[in-house]
Parts: C-alpha cells; structure tokens; sequence
C-alpha cells in the first residue's frame, strides 16, 4: 500500500511543503528534484515528473533537464544525465551527476532546467562533523531463540551555541556462506552491499522526534533528533539492537539460499541539516499516519525545491566499526 495516498499532496512520491488544491479535476505534474550530498562524494540529482494521485501510472524519469551547480556562488559545471542501467551497483537508477566533491561548509545550489516545466532550485549548506568519540556495547539478553541483544553506547559532544541535528544510522558487511551446486559445497564470500541493521531506543534525544518509540518496519531504520537537550555537551547515546539487517526482517536470508557467519557492523552519526532533518521527520511521520487509513490527520512533508517538489539534503557523518 501506497502510504503517500493520504497526503494531501495529491502526487505520489512527492515531498512538498505546500498544499496543492483538488478541486476534482487532475492537476499538473510537478518536476521533482531528489538529491543527498555529503563531502567527498560525487554530485548526484534525480529528476522525475510527479503523478496524479488517483493514476496508477508510475512517476516518469526526466531525462532532458539541464542541471547547473553553484558551490559558494561559483558555477562548478552542467551535470551529466545517466540512464537506467540494472549492471550498476544497486540496479543503476537513471540519475544526473557531476564529477566534483563538496566540502564541509559548502553552499551547494541547483538551478534545474527542463522546457515544459521552467526552472526550479534548491540549495542546502553542507553541515559540520560532529566526530563519534567511542562506541562501546554491551550484551544484556538473549532470548528463547538463541538470539543475543546489546546495548550500544555512542559518545560525542555537540557543537556549542548553534542549532545542530543528528541521525543514527547502523549497517554491516557480512562474510556469508552460500551452498553451490556445481562444487557441491558451501562456498564462503563477503558481500560487498551494505545491510541496514534495525535498532530501538528510548533514549531522552527522541522525545520531540515523531518516530521515537516507533522503530518499527514500516518506518527505515534511521532516526533522527535535534542537540535541543545536549547542547554543546558530551553526551552518549543509548542504543539496543541484535544487530540483525533489515534483509531477515524483511524475509529474505537464510532460507533463501545464504548464511551470515560473520560481520563488522557500523555505527554512523550524521550531522544533518535543518532541511534534511525536517523532511526526514515529516516523511516519517506521513508514513506513519498513513499505517491508520483515511481517518488520520494529513502530514505535509518538507520540500525545499522551489518551483517543483523534492528535497536537497546535506549531510555529513562519523562511522565507528564494531566488530
């Protein structure tokens, strides 16, 4: 099911931060700009053209948009479009991208061009790190099945004297071990995917975040929580996971054809920005509301493309290996 239907949007996967009237006939498509950028990494946007929400047809890809990048007001290049290519590392979603790495402190803008739908913009400032100083863990139960569940301590200090905003992510690379029918044996080999690990807390940083206490499989394993409490301090965070990904929730695993027999897991903080944290929060939150049916009260999910509906999202982060 379909949980962006009961936005009041009236597009699917569309983050928008205005209401757009229904008056029962189908509105316009909207360009949608997606793009997440963290230092060091490769300019990456995807274009699409949104749907009406009462259509079963699928959001259309853009692929004759121009895309020009400033970073601090300079004009760094025209992205290059991308199509569609499954041989890519997950599947190859077509997507724009520009061979240049942000910095810390870059104002990274967008000005989108695509003729029957004008020019639309965005930009974002790409945050500060704040660093992870420790990680520790600690097992504390095991239950019926075997299965050992720790705690997970993370410690840092938030920078003082200015609004900062965090999301925790965990992952793991596994080492598997897969029966072969040609060799007639198990043969042993590391995935080289990242596996999302879900976790809970209740820790006090989540009190004024709509997913706190959620955590469950219909919202993505992140969660996110603004310095309101810590500012400027040395804080840990508490954690408790299995350290189980989301692919053995999700039914996929040892029955279907792998064993896990080792892993390293990583525990990530990223220092979000204000944009990136209100469109997390909101989509959280719509997904949510979406799991009552219709009778809920609508959520507006944050969009900062201006004349079109999506989000720029920055981000740096600190990774700590757990073994």
């Amino acid at each position: 099911m379909n949980k962006f239907l009961f936005l009041p949007i009236l597009f699917l996967f569309a983050a928008c931060e205005k209401e757009i009237e229904f008056n029962g006939k189908e509105t316009s498509p909207l360009l949608v700009v997606n793009s997440f950028v963290q230092p060091d990494s490769v300019l990456k946007v995807e274009v699409s053209r949104s749907v009406f929400f009462l259509s079963n047809a699928e959001p259309r890809n853009v692929s004759n948009a121009t895309i020009t990048v400033f970073v601090n007001g300079e004009n760094k290049g025209i992205m290059t479009y991308y199509p569609y290519n499954p041989l890519d590392e997950y599947g190859g979603a077509q997507h724009y991208a520009l061979d240049y790495a942000p910095k810390v402190g870059d104002l990274i803008r967008y000005e989108v061009e695509v003729p029957e739908f004008g020019k639309v913009t965005a930009e974002d400032v790409v945050p500060q790190i704040t660093e992870i100083s420790s990680v520790e863990t600690e097992m504390y139960a095991e239950d019926e099945w075997g299965s050992t569940s720790y705690k997970i301590r993370i410690r840092f200090q938030d920078k003082p004297n200015e609004k900062n905003y965090y999301r925790i992510v965990m992952y793991k690379m596994i080492t598997c071990s897969q029966w072969d029918n040609d060799l007639q044996k198990d043969v042993v080999y590391d995935d080289p995917y990242p596996h999302l690990v879900s976790f809970d807390s209740d820790d006090m940083v989540f009190q004024n975040d709509p997913t706190a206490g959620v955590f469950t499989e219909e919202i993505d394993t992140y969660d996110t929580f603004p310095d309101d409490l810590i500012d400027g301090k040395f804080y840990t965070l508490t954690l408790t996971s299995r350290f189980a990904s989301d692919d053995y929730r999700y039914g996929y695993g040892y029955g279907y054809g792998y064993k896990e027999i080792a892993s390293d897991v990583y525990v990530c903080l990223q220092s979000i920005s204000h944009d990136y944290y209100m469109y997390l929060q909101t989509r959280a939150a719509a997904e949510d509301a979406g799991d009552f049916g219709i009778f809920t009260e609508p959520v507006q999910v944050f969009s900062n493309i201006h004349g079109g509906i999506g989000i720029l999202g920055t981000y740096s982060v600190s990774v700590h290996k757990v073994k």
